[in-house]
């Protein structure tokens, strides 16, 4: 298929030294039609992965560019296998997603944040993390489930635990009115989903995390921006999500040793969140999934210069 000519008239006239392109690799991306363009006009082309799972669950590289910047060694490796992209061709630089997670600090007290919220200050909280429609279409039943098992469980402090449940920010219309009083101490926030693109929603964001005692979901990003925060997450094997998680080959980089917490019933997995309530995970222990998977040059060595 030939370039297009109106992108080839658009860069000829804007004339980069590079272009780069993120994430060239989606159900269906447009940007494969700037990498034909550079490499058609000579320019240098470059692909920035934006996501742990880029390179595994959404297609393969229509035609490649001539670098490829990725967050580590698995992404190398998955780079190669999957998307045929020479070794030598593949730049690791870290999660520059991620950089400004290490060093923001929390904007409100947990007072403040559970007044906010609707939480009660005086009681640990979980945060459910919710995941994008495509990993689970129906999570608002899963999740009610979930929930009615935390209350009537055998073990006090789950009963009692207070709950926040974030939305995903592209699939929150199913929360819009989801009344869960019958539960008590469960609450919904943002209603509406937020995206975590500017200073307040990342406040409200990081916030959710910091004071949360643990992390609950099914397969979302959101687990490994809990683990850069020092706060450990729990999934429940569930049969109705077994092709989107151990069914993706990316659910397999958060089941590191250490990291994230599975279990394959909900005994096991009440049991697993009593222990994290008792006696919480530190920062060290979950340091060594996110010095390998998101800061491989150290975890104090920023990714964005490395990208530059």
């Amino acid at each position: 298929i030939p370039t297009d000519p109106t992108i080839d008239a658009a860069v000829a006239r804007l004339a980069p030294d590079v272009v780069v392109v993120t994430p060239l690799i989606d159900f269906v991306s447009y940007q494969v039609d700037y990498v034909k363009t550079a490499r058609h006009l000579g320019i240098p082309v470059a692909m920035a992965v934006a996501s742990w799972d880029n390179l595994t669950n959404k297609g393969t590289i229509a035609v490649q560019p001539d670098r490829a910047i990725v967050w580590n060694e698995a992404q190398k490796r998955e780079a190669g296998r999957f998307h045929g992209m020479p070794a030598d061709r593949v730049d690791v630089t870290g999660a520059q997603l991620f950089d400004d997670w290490f060093d923001r600090r929390p904007d409100s007290t947990r007072a403040a944040f559970c007044a906010r919220t609707g939480l009660d200050a005086e009681r640990p909280y979980i945060l459910y993390l919710c995941s994008s429609m495509f990993i689970a279409r129906d999570e608002v039943a899963f999740v009610h489930d979930w929930l009615r098992r935390l209350r009537e469980s055998p073990i006090a402090s789950l009963r009692n635990v207070g709950v926040l449940i974030r939305p995903h920010p592209g699939h929150a219309q199913p929360w819009a009115d989801v009344d869960l009083s019958s539960l008590g101490g469960a609450t919904v926030w943002p209603r509406g989903g937020e995206m975590p693109l500017f200073d307040d929603a990342k406040s409200g964001y990081f916030d959710s995390i910091y004071h949360a005692a643990a992390v609950v979901g099914i397969n979302t990003t959101g687990m490994i921006e809990a683990g850069i925060v020092g706060r450990a997450s729990f999934t429940v094997l569930a049969p109705e999500f077994a092709e989107t998680q151990g069914g993706t080959l990316h659910f397999a980089h958060l089941t590191a040793p250490g990291f994230l917490r599975t279990a394959k019933t909900f005994e096991e997995h009440h049991s697993q969140l009593a222990a994290e309530l008792a006696a919480p995970s530190s920062v060290t222990a979950l340091a060594p999934f996110i010095e390998q998977f998101v800061r491989p040059f150290g975890l104090d060595a920023p990714a964005t210069p490395r990208v530059a």
